[in-house]
C-alpha cells in the first residue's frame, strides 16, 4: 500500500484471519502521516525487543499476551490499549493467538 494523502474508508477486520507462519501483518491505512496495520500472531509467536522512531499504540483485539514496555511486562487482553513515545524499548508475545492493531503517528 503506497503512503498517499488520508482519504475517508471503513474497515471490518477479520479477527480471525489465519497465520500460516506464525505471523500476518496487514496494512490497513499508510498516509504520510499514520499507519495502521493489523497484526496476527499465533500462539508462541513474538516480536522482538526493538524500538520505532514515531509514537505508536497497540489495541489488542483477541487473545491474550504479553507486551513489554521499556523492561516492563503487561498482561495483553481484548480492549487493552498500550501507548508507545517515539524511541521506547518494545516487544509483543502471544501466550495464545493474539490479534491486534498497531498505529503509527509519523
Amino acid at each position: 500500500m503506497s503512503s498517499q494523502p488520508l482519504q475517508p474508508a471503513v474497515f471490518h477486520l477479520d479477527q480471525d484471519e489465519a497465520a500460516p507462519q506464525g505471523t500476518v501483518r496487514k496494512t490497513l491505512v499508510a498516509s504520510p502521516r499514520l499507519q495502521v496495520v493489523l497484526f496476527s500472531l499465533e500462539e508462541g509467536g513474538a516480536i522482538a525487543e526493538h524500538t520505532a522512531p514515531s509514537e505508536a499504540t497497540i489495541h489488542i483485539l483477541k487473545g491474550r499476551g504479553e507486551i513489554v514496555l521499556d523492561g516492563t511486562a503487561y498482561e495483553a487482553m481484548p480492549g487493552s490499549l498500550y501507548v508507545m513515545p517515539a524511541g521506547l524499548v518494545h516487544a509483543v508475545k502471544a501466550t495464545e493467538k493474539l490479534v491486534f492493531l498497531l498505529t503509527i503517528a509519523k
